[in-house]
């Protein structure tokens, strides 16, 4: 189970680096198609500098996931897979709300089967 769960959080890291790339380097056509937002909108320096900000928590959100899986050790890094993935929902969370819906199916499901499968490293 530990082995299952931390692959799925570097598959999760992985997609949230993808993600910060598309935030933060990205042609406004291409994050209007990639997040279901406005192009007129992402054409904005307001709306520009705030994709790239966004950019910078997903990046970094990917890197202490990844940092944490060689961090932590023994029953430590169950303990820290259920953080990471715990922050992986509330952030996932808000932004299906605030932003497309589709964001539940694409981040917040892997991270739930991952916050599961942490749980389930508790108890085996």
């Amino acid at each position: 189970m530990r082995t299952f769960s931390i692959v799925l959080l570097l598959i999760i890291a992985i997609e949230h680096l993808f993600i910060a790339f598309l935030e933060m380097t990205a042609t406004p056509q291409k994050q209007a198609k990639a997040f279901g937002v406005d192009e007129e909108f992402l054409k904005q320096a307001d709306a520009r500098i705030s994709m790239a900000n966004q950019g910078i928590y997903n990046a970094m959100l990917a890197v202490i996931i990844i940092l944490g899986q060689w961090i932590f050790t023994g029953i430590n890094t169950v303990y820290a897979n259920l953080l990471f993935s715990s922050f992986v929902c509330v952030v996932v969370f808000f932004g299906g709300l605030t932003v497309n819906k589709k964001i539940y199916f694409v981040q917040m499901l892997p991270g739930l089967v991952a916050l599961i499968i942490s749980c389930l490293g508790l108890y085996m």
